[in-house]
């Protein structure tokens, strides 16, 4: 028996992940599958994307916009992350005229 807080076993030498480490190793194998470019991958591939390597939700947000070939499929993305009509149609109306500060 060894204490929980060991992150090494002081008789095999056997590494215990953390919690962040076993996160980041799903993650990236969640992105193998994904194609490489933003505009091909699905929204959850832009999440674990987004998740591995520390980006807010507004640059997945843009994602969104720069890969929509419509409002109309930004609008359903925005949803499909559980956004509701008057947010989705506020950040539309900022990415057409510019004013994303």
């Amino acid at each position: 028996m060894i204490l929980s807080s060991y992150s090494i076993c002081p008789f095999c030498g056997h590494v215990f992940k953390t919690e962040r480490e076993e996160f980041e190793v799903e993650l990236q194998e969640r992105l193998q599958e994904e194609p490489k470019t933003f505009k091909e991958m699905s929204v959850d591939g832009l999440i674990a994307y987004a998740d591995l390597n520390g980006y807010k939700k507004a640059w997945i947000w843009r994602q969104l916009w720069n890969r929509a070939e419509s409002e109309k499929q930004f609008r359903d993305d925005m949803r499909f992350l559980g956004y509701k009509n008057p947010f989705i149609y506020r950040m539309q109306h900022q990415y057409k005229t510019g004013n994303t500060h």
